[in-house]
């Protein structure tokens, strides 16, 4: 009930209300999404365990996937309509694994930059 209700709002706000519905559709947003992806979760975790743990392992990279989606998604865009060509569905097949892909590595870079400054702290503090 709380994903209908969250996205309905979500879609509400952003649909009828304009640039003020935009600033204000967070909230119903975040509790909708969030509503449908325990639904989908215990769903999976019930019917699907495979499913679930690759939930688990998207969950493994949610925060660097959050950080780089975007750029990819523009970055994507721009070189689809430097093409001249239009944005269709099938680019999701595109974008995914991009994202994916972009996501782990910025993983690897911050995890080996944070490692190192660890080291360094660590060293200076003994």
């Amino acid at each position: 009930m709380l994903a209908v209700i969250g996205i309905g709002l979500m879609g509400f706000f952003s649909l009828k209300m304009g640039k003020i519905g935009h600033a204000f559709n967070d909230i119903p947003s975040f509790i909708g999404y969030i509503s449908l992806s325990v639904i989908v979760f215990r769903i999976c975790a019930q019917f699907l365990p495979c499913l679930k743990q690759a939930f688990i392992k998207v969950g493994d990279i949610s925060y660097f996937l959050y950080l780089t989606h975007v750029l990819v998604l523009t970055v994507l865009i721009d070189v689809v309509h430097l093409f001249g060509k239009n944005l269709t569905p099938i680019y999701l097949v595109v974008f995914l694994p991009l994202a994916f892909l972009f996501a782990l590595l910025f993983q690897f870079v911050y995890t080996s930059i944070e490692g190192q400054l660890r080291q360094k702290a660590s060293a200076s503090s003994a």
